[in-house]
């Protein structure tokens, strides 16, 4: 009697463990997957406010100066642009 109430018990905690296993590895997909998109938002929202950042220093009038001389063809008269990597854009020379 005890070996087939053991027998039952183990059968009913191998179907218990059939029925659980795709309910857990899906659970633990779906967080796995979760984790990468709260990360990949987090990447997102920096570059957003980084964009922010960019246009607020364009909107004032010299940060638009700046914009016209430096990637449009917009100069003062007797002004010479130079483009420079890793200056911010360009340096400009006026003769004073």
């Amino acid at each position: 009697m005890k070996q087939v109430l053991f027998l039952l018990v183990v059968a009913f905690a191998l179907l218990a463990g059939v029925l659980v296993e795709p309910s857990v590895s899906s659970y633990l997909e779906q967080r796995s997957e979760l984790e990468d998109v709260k990360a990949e938002r987090a990447a997102l929202e920096a570059e957003i406010a980084e964009i922010n950042a960019d246009i607020e220093g364009i909107i004032d009038d010299e940060g638009l100066r700046h914009e016209a001389r430096c990637y449009g063809p917009f100069v003062q008269p007797g002004e010479e642009v130079y483009s420079v990597p890793g200056l911010n854009g360009c340096v400009v020379s006026s003769p004073n």
